[in-house]
């Protein structure tokens, strides 16, 4: 893909639709169009937080992996959704590993880059809120059901014990 397509695919994310052509064209720009194969990895846990990730085609699974034995899919993220902002903002290492579910395009946008664009735009910054938001409630909601099946477990258990 060029710049120009580059373009025009983000203006299809909804974090990047309320940015006009010159900004997405200087974002497409400034970014890595990447192509990854099924099983590689868009970042690892505990890597620098030094970029994020659109989706431009396929999927990405979010996944726990920092210990072999005990390997935890978090959710599969698909087109035109932005992966590894909230380590950028956080300024901290990756707390999750990305890696392609099948074939996946994606652009890499440099921390910096992606700052300055959420930093000056107050749009975006608020669409960025409403985003990080909703992950909040949905891993709010996984915690609580995570919590409810660890319960049932126990009084299971504790019922089967003499």
């Amino acid at each position: 893909m060029d710049i120009y397509e580059n373009a025009e695919q983000l203006k299809k994310i909804p974090l990047l639709s309320g940015s006009d052509q010159a900004q997405l064209k200087l974002l497409a720009f400034t970014s890595e169009a990447l192509k990854f194969s099924p099983g590689e990895h868009l970042f690892k846990y505990n890597d620098v937080s030094d970029s994020v990730y659109v989706i431009l085609d396929g999927e990405v699974n979010v996944v726990r992996d920092e210990d072999p034995e005990n390997i935890t899919n978090l959710a599969t993220i698909g087109k035109n959704n932005i992966m590894g902002e909230m380590g950028v903002f956080l300024d901290v290492p990756r707390t999750a590993s990305l890696i392609a579910k099948g074939q996946v395009q994606a652009l890499r946008i440099p921390a910096n880059r992606f700052i300055k664009l959420v930093t000056h735009n107050p749009e975006i910054a608020l669409e960025v809120m409403r985003q990080l938001s909703k992950k909040i409630v949905v891993t709010s909601e996984l915690a609580i059901d995570s919590k409810n099946e660890l319960r049932d477990l126990q009084d299971a258990a504790y019922e089967i014990q003499p």
